[in-house]
């Protein structure tokens, strides 16, 4: 799997509802090698503030796959960090 197909297959929401930007949702549909990284991301990821989570740490979870995921999804994390939270206040 390349990093594009793989970025293809990762679905992942926020939600400021709380008064802070937390991942609502999050998958990765149609690869069934990476199903327990999911799940395993899923229960890390899932309601925490988007500022504490740490993108090295999934790059470094073990996947039964390729790995390929987990740097995708790190790297999408760290997208929406700065785009939604960290970077939002430098004006």
């Amino acid at each position: 799997m390349r990093p594009m197909d793989c970025k293809d297959k990762v679905r992942l929401s926020v939600s400021d509802e709380t008064g802070v930007m937390r991942i609502k949702h999050f998958n990765i549909t149609d690869a069934p090698e990476c199903r327990e990284f999911a799940e395993n991301l899923r229960k890390r990821l899932l309601g925490k503030p988007l500022d504490d989570i740490d993108a090295k740490e999934i790059r470094e979870m073990p996947c039964k796959g390729n790995g390929l995921c987990g740097r995708v999804v790190a790297d999408i994390v760290e997208e929406y960090q700065n785009m939604l939270s960290r970077g939002a206040n430098t004006e």
